[in-house]
């Protein structure tokens, strides 16, 4: 069937409470999860969290790192170089890369849930 342009790229923002914290996260239209924010104590701070996130993510931000295992992922970082969030790890450089962009991608459309 036709896919709908709108809906085909349309990411979600989910605030979801972890051991009384609470993170953004950030969902892809497949349902994959593309990165989580750092664990605020309110609902409010998580929320607000997605906007610095988001014009941090659209002006690029972004920092490749390899962990212990040498496998690679993303960190996102405001201007004074502080990690706001941290991406899923990545066996290949290319796919942190590629992950990188649909990142940037969502950013752009991705709705909070209510």
């Amino acid at each position: 069937g036709k896919v709908n342009k709108n809906t085909a790229y349309s990411g979600k923002w989910v605030v979801t409470d972890v051991e009384d914290m609470f993170i953004a996260q950030l969902f892809a239209s497949n349902g994959e999860l593309l990165l989580s924010s750092e664990a605020y104590t309110t609902v409010s701070s998580a929320k607000a969290s997605i906007e610095i996130i988001v014009s941090n993510g659209l002006a690029g931000n972004f920092i490749i790192d390899v962990d212990k295992k040498g496998r690679f992922f993303f960190k996102l970082r405001n201007a004074q170089k502080s990690t706001l969030c941290v991406g899923e790890t990545y066996s290949q450089l290319a796919k942190c890369q590629s992950a990188i962009d649909s990142v940037r991608r969502f950013l752009k459309t991705a709705k909070l849930e209510d």
